[in-house]
């Protein structure tokens, strides 16, 4: 998939979608306008279209020409441009402004409103927000440009920004291995496992040196862990390590993304199929950690804390949110001030009181962003060192067997009158036998 996302003007977090339709209806002046290239040239010619609700056709497009006029054949509207000398430049030679042709294109959607225009005003907040849904796209798209669209052209457009953003999804496990080197000249001591058997992904495990010593020095001694299906093409599992810290706040420790989870429970059953019946039916398996783990367990009986971290890197960029909240933390002990009790305690002054030497302890070391000056791009399917995994085809959904809503055999009227079948006595015709 071949296309450029321009994100100088369009899209841009400070112009609101309002101000930027509005700003089209300029785009295109007159003669002697001047544009960097075609690209631009045409750009702008498209916006203004969608500004003013108009639509045109191409006579002429290539890298030295361009020449549009009015979808209506009866209308003169038109216009030409072409590149000036060898610079690149484009300027307006030509424009016929008498565009009479109705009120607009007489329909909620826009014929140049493509795939490539939506996600050029969609990027910075696709980039921003990982959470921006197509939902949100269309409920934005048909506030600030007045243009339709339905929920998979939402989607669709939403994958074109996100893959200009971030690149292919197959693309993304051959990165790992540039990000396992980036993050340890950043990061020194991570634990970084990443494991492709006959050059196709099967698992990585990522645990920063900042959070395994955070959760060593002063974080409760509990691990809560839990798994989450990755919804996207390839699928997999992601597990996730966490563990509270002095605020009660949850703490990254460490997460793994596998291929597929391998379940151990079918290979007990081939041992043993009484085993294997009293684990699913006769045991309550839900419950383990509490039935079987002795210690103490700090007024904790559930995983709901990594269960909400799981929804909370569901649909984001997981290695970057356990940087933020990490330093998030960071900044947030910084804010404390510390007022000397006796020789041996410090209390906090700050809206809520904690151990600052504590605190401090688990966040005192950062985890450094990671430069993606070097990250390759535009790695061609043949070349990937780390393949995708192999997925299996989903398999349908079984048929249900249809149930009739009344017995095969339907009974059929038969008239009391004159004894035909087809209608009752009440809407018989036959006549009346006199005797």
């Amino acid at each position: 998939m071949a296309f450029t996302i321009t994100t100088s003007s369009q899209g841009s977090t400070s112009t609101s979608g309002l101000q930027l339709a509005r700003s089209w209806e300029n785009a295109i002046t007159g003669i002697g306008q001047i544009f960097k290239d075609a690209t631009h040239f045409k750009k702008a010619l498209r916006n203004y279209s969608i500004a003013h609700n108009k639509d045109y056709q191409f006579i002429e497009n290539d890298k030295l020409k361009v020449t549009v006029k009015c979808i209506n054949e009866s209308y003169p509207w038109r216009l030409h441009a072409s590149r000036v000398g060898q610079q690149g430049t484009f300027k307006i030679k030509t424009f016929s402004n008498t565009h009479s042709c109705g009120s607009g294109i007489g329909r909620d959607g826009h014929p140049k409103a493509s795939k490539i225009w939506v996600a050029d005003i969609v990027f910075q907040k696709v980039r921003d927000r990982p959470l921006y849904r197509p939902i949100d796209i269309k409920k934005d798209i048909q506030k600030d440009f007045g243009i339709h669209l339905s929920y998979r052209q939402a989607w669709l457009d939403k994958e074109v920004a996100r893959v200009a953003l971030h690149g292919e999804h197959y693309t993304s496990f051959d990165l790992l291995r540039w990000y396992g080197e980036a993050v340890a000249e950043t990061n020194p001591e991570n634990l970084f496992v990443l494991e492709y058997p006959d050059r196709y992904f099967e698992r990585v495990f990522i645990c920063f040196h900042a959070c395994l010593v955070g959760f060593k020095s002063e974080c409760c001694p509990l691990l809560f862990m839990d798994g989450t299906h990755i919804l996207n093409r390839y699928g997999g599992v992601m597990l996730s390590a966490m563990a509270l810290d002095v605020e009660n706040e949850m703490f990254p420790l460490a997460f793994a993304i596998i291929s597929q989870f391998i379940s151990y429970i079918s290979d007990i059953r081939e041992i043993s199929s009484k085993a294997y019946e009293w684990i699913e039916h006769g045991s309550d398996i839900d419950h383990w950690p509490n039935a079987l783990f002795k210690e103490k367990q700090y007024g904790e009986m559930y995983s709901n804390i990594v269960e909400s971290f799981n929804n909370w890197t569901k649909e984001t960029y997981l290695v970057l949110k356990i940087e933020e909240l990490i330093n998030m933390n960071i900044e947030d002990g910084r804010d404390l001030t510390e007022r000397y009790s006796n020789g041996e305690r410090f209390e906090i002054v700050a809206d809520y009181v904690l151990a600052a030497n504590a605190y401090r302890r688990i966040y005192e070391h950062a985890i450094f962003s990671t430069a993606d000056i070097s990250k390759p791009t535009g790695v061609k399917r043949e070349d990937l060192i780390i393949k995708p995994p192999i997925t299996k085809p989903k398999t349908e959904k079984p048929k249900k067997k249809h149930i009739e809503s009344q017995p095969e055999e339907v009974r059929l009227l038969k008239c009391g009158k004159c004894h035909n079948v087809g209608h009752n006595r009440r809407t018989c015709n036959a006549p009346i036998d006199e005797e």
